[in-house]
């Protein structure tokens, strides 16, 4: 696994890029600050914990996207439905992104 840090204000364009070379992107948001851990390792009697509390919020791979920020013109998203019966079976085809 790899991993890189990229500033929050130009999260959309390293993530189209890093998610067209094949990667999955994965959204880590920090819920408090340096100082907000401090003031929880007090209240917790010096158990300290040294890591600022963080939380998944999604993870973006090409079959996932969905937001139009991180779509380019060549790229779309598509589903496969199978519907099986006794007598036949319906396939749906669709495609259910594109940015235009």
């Amino acid at each position: 696994m790899r991993m890189a840090g990229v500033p929050e204000a130009s999260f959309d364009m390293w993530a189209s890029q890093f998610i067209a070379k094949g990667y999955k992107v994965a959204r880590v948001d920090q819920l408090e600050t340096a100082l907000g851990k401090e003031m929880r390792a007090k209240k917790s009697g010096g158990k300290e914990d040294k890591v600022i509390r963080r939380e998944l919020k999604y993870i973006l791979t090409k079959g996932t996207l969905v937001d139009s920020g991180l779509l380019t013109n060549d790229m779309a998203t598509y589903t496969l439905s199978i519907k099986v019966s006794k007598i036949f079976w319906i396939l749906y085809y669709t495609n259910i992104s594109m940015k235009k």
